[in-house]
């Protein structure tokens, strides 16, 4: 090549070169040896901001920031040493300020041997620097996403790992406050569990879907930046009040699941959220939605081991009794182990009704305890038991107006959860569990309360079985021994008494009574659990449940004895009644009456038990109304045999009826028993016998009862009809006697001879209704065989009488006389007191028959000795002793006594007019008397009458109609 074609072909090579660095992207410069600009390109111009011209002649280190100038200017002397540099990062300041990230390399430019100038690039890494930047912060962020990662997925306790979750995306987002939502898809909503940073606590609140940011992003799945939340259009009204600026909400979703969302807010002003903060809190949401998983994957995993721990726990405390109200109780104490509750309730079925039958945290669980709902009530339970499934009201007393009301307001309840009671495929009732806060209770513990309660209902049956065959072993037991109670004895009293008894202590019956019906009511026969204030002893037939059964002779069941107009009440805390008849065949007997508290409700089995006691119980009444019947008619022939044979031996009158009258009371049991005799001269009934003090007392007062006008017992003796009188308050005839104030009933029969009534038999009776047509026929045959005995005695006492009384005068004879006088001297001497005796003769009786014959004579005789027995007292005796002559025997009488009767004898006579039958009046006649006392004046009997008979013969001798004394020594006389 030529010299011309060389100098071509280098000014080709300097214009292709010139044109690269003209249009090379990186600046490109060249530096004098002293550090100053010779040369920039168009890239350089570009990249520093200065023309070439401003840039040719100026000094790199004005380009330079102080820190790089020691690198640039190593780098400058190792280029003009000639040795290689590596490319160094700088920043150069441009003509407007900015700094431009650098890179640098140099070269020295030769020529020959000799370095020149330097030449240098310069290429801007600003978006290298960039990428760089991003990529370490990206690393940061991942960094301390992992460290957060850490921190949260380390966490398995829910409660704790939300409370982690929220500071932790503050710190790693450099936000200032921020919340998390938990999603509730049964119910759509968010609902805020963790907040920091706000003025006051917004826990609990709850957002609809699309409402707020964190309501967006649920609803959208998106983030979202909100730079001015305050006057942005999607705000919460929640936070109105809250100064929120800058928000970046992220969902919290596990796949395709809504788990919740989170939001942090940042107060400057001047911050923003940018894509790398939207990606930060991205990746921080899954991780925490991860966590959040993992942590409810562990609860609900340590739940059910929970749960079926406390579900064992129950079965096995619900197994541990048979006892039906200890079960109630452990079901009660054992739910709150597995479902939280303020208040419970086990409810059974009860018909078409659910009854209360345990309760725990009611403030009034004894009002509440035996109160049912109807099945087709207002109420929720009936939900349960329609669908057989748990049902939930999250606010109670909002949806149904009873949770409002008495007595079921007092427990504050708002949210409730009931249960079915299901036995296999039998519903036997529901558990109602009770928050006094709204919305507590989930589907979850809807689950678990529904399991609990299979065991429940599984304890209640096993518990109700055992009971069942525990009271079918009593009911046997009680059957049984009332069996043998009838079969040991037919005393009603005793039977009714063990039935009463046995039914209170064997069935935990709060009140028991058994009935007979009577003419004026239902009289009580026994019962137990009563005192004397609350004891009815007689229930008319038109009142109380009682009588109402005995109209219908049907059973009465009452479950709610206020609700029942007829219930008699006896004491506030009875709640139910069961009343069945006593029958025999279609004879109404009595009722059989329990009456039970709420504690102790009452139920058809106790119905049922009570019918069939109530059968056996009449059974018992017929059999002792039997063996009654045949026993008043033995002791009827017993007695009735027994008054003929005793009356047979009895020849006293006096002693005759005593014994009658005692013998008919304690064979047939009578309250008293009374026997009169008529006395046909003056018309009246005389009392002559009777039982008791009451009956001695009548015979001392000397009771007489005009016939036909005073009495029972008069109107008897006059018509001579038996009188039955069961209710003598009602009868007009009947006379009240003080000394028998208990009398209710009377029966009266005449006491017939032939047609002539002699006397009244008459019992009486403390009871209404008393006697009966058998005690009629017995006490007329009674009546009839102490006919015929008064009759015998009657004779027997003529017969006697007449043989120791003088037949012309009616007094005593001789021979009865000394009898007398023995007994006399021997009382008298026993009782060391005085005796007397008076002897009497009629002067000149012999003329007197003389003159007016012996009749006169006689009917004198007659006539003188009722004069004396007029004047005598009724404790002397008075004789005939001879032909005129008459003693009177004076027992506890001294001399002057006598002396006093002797001489008012003598003064009577003397007075005295006495008359012949043909109404003759005759003169007067006297007497003449002696007096001798006993032991002043004889030592016998005998001794007695010759002193007496001495003093009467001095006083005939001293000129009659006089008296004289025995006087001492038996010699001397005395006249008065």
């Amino acid at each position: 090549m030529t010299k011309g074609e060389k100098k071509d072909e280098r000014m080709r090579a300097e214009e292709k070169y010139k044109a690269l660095v003209e249009t090379a992207a990186d600046g490109i410069f060249t530096l004098d040896l002293l550090g100053r600009f010779t040369f920039v390109n168009p890239a350089a111009e570009r990249i520093s901001g200065y023309s070439k011209e401003e840039l040719v002649g100026k000094h790199f280190r004005e380009l330079v920031p102080a820190k790089y100038i020691p690198a640039c200017l190593n780098a400058f002397q190792k280029a003009l040493r000639g040795e290689p540099t590596p490319p160094i990062e700088i920043e150069m300041i441009t003509k407007k300020g900015e700094r431009v990230p650098l890179e640098l390399l140099g070269r020295p430019v030769t020529r020959g041997r000799r370095i020149v100038e330097i030449i240098g690039i310069g290429r801007d890494i600003t978006e290298r620097k960039r990428a760089e930047e991003e990529i370490r912060q990206r690393s940061e962020e991942l960094a301390a996403l992992y460290d957060v990662s850490l921190d949260v997925a380390t966490q398995l306790d829910l409660d704790t790992l939300l409370k982690t979750i929220l500071p932790r995306a503050i710190e790693l987002l450099r936000a200032n406050a921020g919340g998390l939502y938990l999603y509730h898809p049964e119910r759509q909503e968010l609902e805020l569990i963790v907040q920091q940073g706000l003025s006051k606590d917004y826990t609990g609140t709850r957002l609809a879907l699309g409402e707020g940011a964190c309501g967006k992003v649920a609803q959208t799945g998106e983030p979202l930046v909100v730079t001015d939340y305050i006057n942005w259009e999607g705000k919460s009204p929640h936070f109105a009040d809250e100064p929120i600026f800058n928000v970046l909400a992220v969902p919290i979703k596990q796949g395709d699941t809504l788990l919740g969302a989170l939001y942090v807010d940042d107060s400057d002003v001047e911050r923003r959220f940018d894509e790398g903060d939207t990606r930060l809190a991205t990746l921080f949401a899954a991780q925490a939605a991860i966590a959040i998983e993992n942590a409810r994957l562990y609860q609900e995993e340590q739940q059910q081991r929970q749960e079926a721990e406390a579900l064992r726990q129950a079965a096995q405390a619900l197994s541990a009794t048979l006892d039906l109200q200890e079960v109630f109780e452990s079901i009660l104490s054992e739910l709150q182990q597995v479902v939280p509750y303020d208040s419970a309730s086990v409810q059974l079925l009860r018909g078409d009704r659910l009854e209360i039958i345990g309760g725990h945290g009611f403030p009034n669980l004894d009002e509440l305890l035996g109160i049912s709902f109807p099945l087709n009530g207002d109420n929720p339970n009936r939900q349960v038991i329609a669908s057989r499934a748990p049902f939930i009201v999250e606010d109670a007393p909002a949806v149904y107006s009873g949770f409002r009301q008495e007595p079921h307001a007092p427990a504050g309840i708002r949210a409730w959860l009931g249960v079915p009671l299901l036995f296999g495929d039998r519903l036997i009732g529901m558990i109602a569990l009770d928050r006094r806060v709204p919305g507590f209770y989930t589907e979850e513990h809807a689950r678990l309360a529904l399991a609990f309660a299979a065991q429940a209902a599984t304890a209640i049956e096993n518990a109700r079985l055992y009971e069942e065959a525990q009271k079918r072993l009593a009911e046997t037991t009680v059957l049984h021994k009332v069996a043998e109670v009838i079969n040991a004895t037919l005393e009603l009293k005793e039977v009714f008494q063990r039935v009463v008894e046995e039914l209170s202590n064997t069935f935990n019956y709060r009140l028991v009574d058994i009935y007979l019906l009577e003419k004026d009511g239902l009289r009580l026969q026994a019962n137990a659990g009563y005192d004397d204030k609350t004891t009815i002893e007689l229930i008319p037939l038109e009142r109380g449940v009682i009588g109402r059964v005995a109209r219908t002779g049907q059973p009465a069941f009452i479950r709610d004895v206020s609700q029942d107009p007829d219930y008699i009440p006896a004491y506030p805390e009875i709640k139910s009644e069961i009343c069945v008849p006593i029958m025999r065949g279609e004879t109404f007997l009595g009722t059989l009456n329990v009456e039970c508290d709420e504690k102790r409700p009452l139920t058809d089995d106790d119905l049922q038990l009570l019918s069939t006691l109530s059968s056996h119980i009449g059974v018992a009444i017929e059999n002792a109304r039997l063996y009654e019947e045949e026993r008043r008619s033995s002791a009827q022939r017993h007695t009735i045999a027994e008054v003929g044979r005793r009356a047979a031996a009895i020849l006293e009158t006096d002693t005759l009826l005593s014994q009658a009258v005692d013998l008919i009371a304690q064979n047939f049991g009578y309250y008293r028993v009374h026997i009169f005799q008529i006395d046909p001269d003056s018309e009246y009934a005389v009392y002559k016998a009777g039982t008791g003090k009451a009956g001695l007392a009548i015979a001392e007062e000397g009771l007489r009862l005009k016939v036909g006008e005073e009495g029972i017992i008069g109107w008897v003796a006059r018509h001579g009809q038996p009188l039955l009188v069961n209710d003598v308050g009602q009868e007009p005839r009947y006379y009240p006697h003080p000394a028998l104030p208990d009398t209710r009933s009377e029966l009266a029969v005449p006491i017939h001879l032939g047609r002539r009534i002699i006397g009244v038999l008459d019992v009486q009776g403390t009871e209404l209704d008393a006697f009966d047509e058998s005690d009629l026929d017995t006490l007329q045959t009674l009546a009839h065989q102490l006919a015929v005995a008064i009759e015998n005695a009657r004779l027997y006492e003529e017969t006697k009488r007449l043989s120791i009384t003088d037949g012309l005068t009616g007094l005593y004879n001789l021979r009865y006389f000394y009898q007398a006088l023995e007994k006399e001297i021997q009382r008298s001497e026993r009782y060391h007191r005085s005796l007397s005796l008076i002897m009497l003769d009629i002067d000149d009786f012999k003329a007197y028959n003389d003159r007016y014959g012996h009749l006169a004579g006689d009917d004198l005789l007659k006539e003188l000795a009722q004069l004396m027995s007029k004047i005598t007292r009724r404790t002397d005796t008075l004789a005939r002793y001879g032909g005129e002559e008459f003693a009177i025997i004076l027992p506890e009488t001294e001399t002057e006594g006598a002396g006093f009767l002797a001489e008012r004898l003598l003064e009577e006579v003397r007075e005295h007019r006495f008359s012949m039958q043909d109404g003759q009046t005759i003169g007067q006649i006297t007497i003449s008397l002696g007096v001798a006392t006993y032991p002043h004046h004889a030592d016998s009997a005998k001794a007695l009458v010759g002193a007496a008979d001495k003093a009467l013969l001095r006083a005939k001798q001293a000129g009659k109609n006089r008296l004289f004394t025995y006087g001492e020594g038996l010699t001397e006389l005395k006249p008065r």
